[in-house]
């Protein structure tokens, strides 16, 4: 009865464990969609901050003369 007993327990014990390992997994594929996010944001926020001023700053004319 002994036996029985602990390898029961032996398995629940691995039982459980690899529910620990589902849910260390989960929270590594919550976390890497969090980088996914961020990430987006900032390529977002970098465009906006080089992209924008590129396109609304003056270019110089190549028919405009510059002798003034």
């Amino acid at each position: 009865m002994e036996r029985t007993h602990l390898s029961r327990r032996i398995l629940t014990r691995t039982k459980l464990e690899g529910e620990n390992e589902r849910s260390q997994i989960k929270t590594m594929k919550e976390a890497g969609d969090i980088f996914r996010i961020v990430g987006i944001v900032l390529l977002v926020l970098f465009v906006l901050a080089v992209g924008v001023p590129l396109v609304l700053a003056p270019r110089a004319s190549p028919w405009a003369s510059s002798a003034y």
